[in-house]
């Protein structure tokens, strides 16, 4: 599932937390295993089966996740944010990255 190694490399290089590698169960990287888990379902349409599987969680959690999402997003303001940069992943910063090499090419 190349989603899920896209955006986890999107939240190693955004955050310094690398989920394929910390497994811890505090703060940061809880909240990126949460939004990643979330927009695999929610957003790329993936069963919370094959979710689990790639997180390396039991489907519940992945439906905890999905229960659990609009209440972190509006209490959370630190998973707001995880999850607004992960969600943009398409348009941030490959797509800042090409326009600034434009830039820096023009005579």
């Amino acid at each position: 599932m190349q989603e899920f190694n896209d955006l986890c490399d999107h939240a190693r290089d955004q955050f310094g937390i690398d989920i394929r590698k910390v497994k811890s169960r505090k703060g940061e990287p809880v909240r990126i295993r949460h939004s990643i888990g979330t927009l695999l379902s929610f957003k790329y349409g993936y069963s919370v089966t094959e979710v689990g599987n790639a997180l390396g969680v039991d489907h519940t959690t992945i439906v905890y996740y999905r229960s659990m999402h609009i209440h972190r997003y509006k209490t959370d303001p630190r998973y707001t944010k995880i999850y607004n940069v992960l969600d943009n992943l398409d348009s941030n910063d490959k797509s800042l990255d090409e326009i600034l090499k434009l830039i820096n090419n023009i005579p």
